[in-house]
Parts: C-alpha cells; structure tokens; sequence
C-alpha cells in the first residue's frame, strides 16, 4: 500500500527510504541505505573489516609507542 506496487513474501516497506526492500535486515543509518538480500553479504563484509582495520590500528599504534619508549 506504501508503494502502490505488488508486493512479494518478505518485503518490507522502510519508512526512511522510502522503499520496499526484499528480506529487510534494517535501516543503515551510517550508509543511509537499507540492508536487504541483495546487500548483506557486502554490509557486513564491510563490518569486519572495518573493526580488523581498528583492531589493528589500535595495535599498532601501542607497539610504536611502546618501542620508541624503550631504551636501545
């Protein structure tokens, strides 16, 4: 009713998109962008990722920290 189109099993009208959206997971607000079937893989590739490069950014920064403290 939302969309005035046929909607299939699973759909989901989002409200802040504006769209229906195939097995809707949620609404992204990082990415402004609804994740559904088409998209989950590639969101949450992007999740672990983002947290793998933070973790290691975190570790870095404490191993250079703690190496140029030490005494040679």
């Amino acid at each position: 009713d939302e969309c005035e189109i046929y909607k299939e099993n699973k759909m989901i009208h989002c409200y802040e998109c504006n769209v229906c959206v195939k097995r809707m997971d949620h609404h992204c607000v990082l990415s402004s962008k609804c994740i559904g079937k088409y998209n989950i893989i590639p969101f949450y590739s992007f999740i672990v990722c983002a947290f793998a490069l933070y973790g290691l950014s975190i570790v870095l920064v404490f191993y250079f920290l703690l190496g140029f403290t030490r005494n040679k």
